[in-house]
């Protein structure tokens, strides 16, 4: 790799490393799991850079941060079938209220993991549910009852919690 190539790649890390890390932290709910899918996506990038077509770097990134967030819930066994998920859908959405952020967190962290992934790529990085189903290759309709079925299980959990 010449100087140049290494300058850019330092650039580039020191540009997206952050929202990578935050995206895997809230993703995997853990530390050591967000360092670690946060160092496999951008040696990816690395290794696959020569496959990037000019289009939207930020949806490739995110894309091939997605995959290493699967591949390490299938390697914990932590991924959840949907239809145990669709068994805990009964409430409707609640009407909003101003919650803590802490309190918010605390329910981001019991969702199921791909319940997790689409509300944080949709409403802390601010993907459409368009883009999001592009980058985990599901169908619009998955990813839209994901972000729906977050919405029920958070407000429930909330509730429970005494928000509601």
């Amino acid at each position: 790799m010449s100087d140049g190539d290494e300058g850019a790649l330092e650039e580039l890390v020191g540009h997206w490393y952050p929202r990578i890390y935050a995206y895997a932290l809230r993703t995997t709910g853990r530390e050591q799991d967000a360092q670690d899918v946060t160092q496999e996506t951008f040696l990816a990038v690395l290794r696959h850079r020569k496959t990037f077509v000019r289009r939207n770097f930020q949806s490739w990134l995110f894309t091939i941060a997605h995959h290493k967030c699967v591949d390490l819930f299938r390697l914990q066994g932590r991924l959840a079938s949907a239809p145990e998920e669709l068994d805990k859908l009964s409430e409707p959405d609640p009407s909003g209220q101003v919650l803590d952020r802490a309190a918010l967190e605390q329910a981001l962290d019991r969702l199921p993991p791909l319940q997790r992934e689409a509300t944080v790529l949709h409403y802390f990085h601010g993907f459409t549910p368009k883009e999001i189903a592009a980058m985990t290759d599901n169908p619009l309709s998955t990813v839209r009852w994901r972000l729906s079925a977050a919405r029920r299980a958070m407000a429930e959990q909330l509730k429970e919690d005494g928000y509601g």
